[in-house]
């Protein structure tokens, strides 16, 4: 084994060195279980600990203004704004939650060509049972799954195509149409929404077999 080194995660080594001196493995999982929630609880302290006040946030601006260091001040974070964030940090994580935004249920549908009985002709077929919003608790029950289940990496592929293209007012112009027609009902149930509401609904359409993305419904695009 000369010259050869045996790869192991952080979990692996932690058991390792546990194991020679607890002689359990039983023992071994219960302990990693605590280092791990205590390392989590760590983690989420220590990133609290980042956020200010509002109040603290005021008292600092009153005093830079009071030292004349206005170069000290970004009129691009707003005050209310509790992480400690550049103006470029606060503008990416503006495009972030906007993005994140995009992946409501029933927005981005997903859809392959394939053969005919024949082969002389192609079908469109629809990626994911259409439905808007909670999808019967699919993605909860199937946690471990999430990524595939999702799409996230087409619809992320999706995102990216149309800032490439056209950027984002416009998309975010679509998605705020959409989200006014669902918020308008009580629930997602589409069997009783009004016929012309689901007719006009706009959304976004990817086409994973030919890579073209365009809009539905009352889409303006």
């Amino acid at each position: 084994m000369t010259g050869y080194e045996l790869a192991l995660t952080r979990k692996q080594e932690i058991s390792l060195i546990l194991i020679n001196f607890l002689k359990d493995p039983g023992l071994v999982s219960f302990f990693l279980k605590v280092l791990q929630k205590v390392e989590s609880d760590n983690d989420q302290e220590f990133h609290c600990s980042l956020r200010r006040k509002t109040g603290d946030q005021w008292k600092r601006l009153n005093e830079l203004c009071k030292g004349k260091q206005f170069y000290q001040m970004n009129p691009g974070i707003p005050i209310t704004c509790d992480l400690p964030f550049d103006g470029e940090r606060w503008r990416n994580s503006k495009e972030l939650m906007r993005s994140i935004d995009y992946f409501f249920p029933g927005f981005i549908i997903l859809e392959v060509d394939f053969p005919g009985e024949d082969g002389n002709y192609l079908v469109t077929s629809p990626v994911e049972n259409y439905s808007i919003g909670v999808r019967l608790w699919e993605d909860i029950h199937n946690y471990k799954g999430l990524s595939s289940i999702l799409f996230i990496r087409d619809k992320v592929s999706t995102i990216k195509k149309i800032y490439s293209s056209s950027g984002d007012r416009w998309l975010n112009k679509l998605y705020r149409k959409f989200k006014q027609i669902v918020d308008s009902y009580d629930n997602y149930d589409i069997n009783n929404w009004d016929e012309d509401d689901l007719n006009d609904i706009p959304s976004i359409v990817h086409n994973l077999t030919m890579g073209r993305v365009y809009g539905r419904g009352d889409s303006g695009w």
